[in-house]
């Protein structure tokens, strides 16, 4: 995923986690764990999914013009 995005892509990403994940351990919802583990699953299951597609090409497409640090963007 590096080829399509950089570090200010990965700091977006960071962000929305933390922002998500912060508030259901607060409120003892989740232990951390439960929400990596959680994500990674999700993530296993669904990036290769999506990345085997024609989807892919069409979702790069779209960060590409709307996330900074997108391929257009250097």
């Amino acid at each position: 995923m590096w080829r399509y995005f950089g570090r200010r892509a990965l700091t977006v990403a960071l962000v929305i986690f933390v922002v998500f994940a912060f508030p259901r351990v607060m409120i003892g919802a989740h232990w951390f764990s439960d929400i990596a583990v959680g994500s990674l699953t999700a993530v296993l299951i669904g990036a290769p999914w999506v990345l085997m597609t024609p989807l892919s090409d069409k979702l790069i497409a779209l960060f590409d013009r709307s996330l900074p640090g997108g391929i257009s963007a250097k």
